[in-house]
């Protein structure tokens, strides 16, 4: 039996499309998890909440989960992380551009053609921003301490650089895609005053929002751009991923 979180619309479609191969269950309060031997954990949790549902489980129950949490880390049950699995991640990664380009239109008032574009990490995330952002026309630059990342993007004709000053002052638009502070109150007074700042790292993000509201500079925090753009599509690459593993065992 599988036992799915559904809190959002993303787990929904999972439940959904997971029901058409296995006995599937959504939670509900007060109901006995001791049958359960796959559970799915949402993205959105309260982790008081999920660690009391956790300790319900089986020893034998295998956890599905999108990112590593705390309260897994005690547990005896097998635990799946999915965003550390390069299938679910770069699949992810698309949804999560678009919904970033979606901001950067709905916040700017210049194309993305011929726009000066720079994105912060070259992990996943950031290399298929940057290259759907090319093929949009835009002027696209990436930073990156990785080498191999670096070499990556070298090999695909996308220009890398140092995160330095001349860079923040001729961007026009900024992405941050590191969960680790690359914009803080020192860097951000380099920046053009009416830049659009789009953080899509994991929370807390890596920009000092305070700073950037005392100056003035539009920047926002933008978790889980997958199943806020494309909740249905996001959840047939989980649910297609999550299938594979519980037929391999």
């Amino acid at each position: 039996m599988v036992l799915v979180v559904a809190n959002d619309a993303r787990m929904t479609y999972i439940a959904s499309e997971l029901s058409e191969h296995f006995n599937v269950q959504r939670f509900e309060e007060g109901m006995n998890l001791m049958s359960i031997k796959y559970a799915i954990l949402p993205f959105k949790v309260n982790p008081t909440e999920m660690r009391m549902l956790v300790n319900q489980l089986p020893d034998d129950c295998t956890i599905f989960t999108p990112i590593k949490r705390e309260f897994l880390e005690d547990l005896k049950n097998p635990i799946i992380v999915m965003m550390d699995h390069d299938e679910v991640a770069i699949y992810n990664s698309v949804p999560t551009a678009e919904g970033t380009i979606y901001y950067i239109m709905k916040h700017t008032e210049q194309t993305i053609h011929d726009a000066n574009i720079h994105v912060i990490g070259a992990g996943r995330c950031g290399e298929t921003l940057a290259k759907s952002l090319r093929n949009l026309g835009a002027h696209v630059t990436v930073s990156s301490r990785n080498p191999n990342l670096v070499a990556r993007l070298f090999e695909s004709g996308i220009k890398t650089v140092e995160l330095d000053e001349l860079v923040l002052r001729e961007s026009d638009v900024i992405i941050n895609t590191v969960p680790a502070m690359m914009l803080d109150k020192e860097k951000l007074g380099h920046v053009k005053k009416d830049v659009y700042i789009a953080d899509i790292a994991s929370a807390p993000g890596g920009v000092d929002f305070v700073a950037a509201e005392k100056l003035g500079i539009n920047a926002q925090l933008l978790p889980a751009l997958p199943g806020i753009v494309a909740p249905k599509t996001a959840a047939a690459y989980l649910a297609r991923f999550i299938k594979r593993q519980i037929l391999r065992r």
